[in-house]
């Protein structure tokens, strides 16, 4: 199902449900004008009056969401508020920088249910897409903070593409250590000797781990790197866990890629921004 991306003549709204009068668009360009300046967002509005059994509103949000690239990728906070009156459902669906500051104490729900389900039921659809939009602009003027502060640290300080160059060949020594002390709590297998420099370079072949069951955004994956005991000369594996990622992006190949916390790529396969399926909906 086609829609025609409102930003090119500088707009925010697609109205085809026609739901909203010429006040509520209004307000609702005000309210985004707003949040836009202070936070360096997009927040789009579609109402449609059935997808005609296309998808799912929540698959169709992603779906346009990603599609459209709403949003900076960095910080990552985009906003699409998405009304299907045909199915009685509204979806707000987000950039995944935004994913923690939404769904803490279960605000997003909570915020769909008390102040949009209510106008919704009572018939006017328009009032509370409107007031959805109120409330989803000014939780990101709220949070804008700590989602810049997020975004930031995972940029420069977790991303190895920007750490690695900046650090010098102590700090990279300093960072093995840590890596070995860290193995001094697993024990060997077999005599249980736990390790304190006791691993075998050659046969770990450096600190490499092999991958054994990648991690993608449904689900932790597993690794694992071999050892020999110096005290009883057995050789064995160490096993850990690869946390589960927060999205993934499809690059203009096919490829695709994994991320976590927001994707922070700027390059010419990312675009804007992107969700990994977070934010919320509810049914009137």
């Amino acid at each position: 199902m086609a829609v025609q991306d409102p930003r090119g003549d500088g707009g925010r709204i697609v109205d085809e449900a026609r739901v909203l009068n010429a006040y509520q668009k209004r307000q609702i360009h005000r309210l985004i004008d707003e949040a836009e300046r202070q936070t360096r967002s997009e927040v789009l509005v579609v109402t449609l009056p059935s997808l005609d059994g296309v998808a799912s509103p929540k698959t169709f949000a992603t779906a346009l969401f990603n599609q459209w690239q709403i949003g900076p990728s960095y910080p990552n906070n985009g906003v699409l508020v998405l009304v299907v009156p045909g199915a009685r459902r509204i979806e707000v669906e987000i950039g995944s920088g935004l994913n923690r500051m939404f769904r803490v104490d279960n605000w997003l729900p909570g915020m769909l249910q008390r102040s949009v389900v209510p106008a919704m039921k009572s018939g006017d659809i328009g009032a509370g897409t409107s007031a959805a939009v109120e409330a989803c602009a000014r939780r990101l003027v709220e949070t804008n903070t700590a989602v810049l502060l997020q975004a930031r640290f995972r940029r420069t300080v977790l991303d190895p593409n920007v750490l690695y160059p900046l650090l010098s060949s102590a700090a990279m020594t300093l960072i093995t250590r840590a890596t070995l002390v860290a193995d001094r709590n697993k024990q060997c297998h077999s005599c249980k000797a736990r390790f304190a420099w006791g691993w075998d370079r050659s046969v770990l072949n450096g600190l490499k781990w092999n991958v054994t069951e990648p991690a993608t955004d449904f689900k932790s994956g597993t690794k694992e790197r071999a050892y020999r005991c110096r005290r009883c000369g057995h050789v064995g594996l160490m096993k850990a866990s690869i946390p589960k990622y927060d999205g993934f992006r499809t690059k203009a190949d096919g490829a695709v890629v994994y991320y976590r916390g927001s994707s922070g790529s700027s390059g010419p396969d990312s675009g804007g921004g992107s969700s990994s399926g977070g934010g919320g909906g509810a049914s009137w």
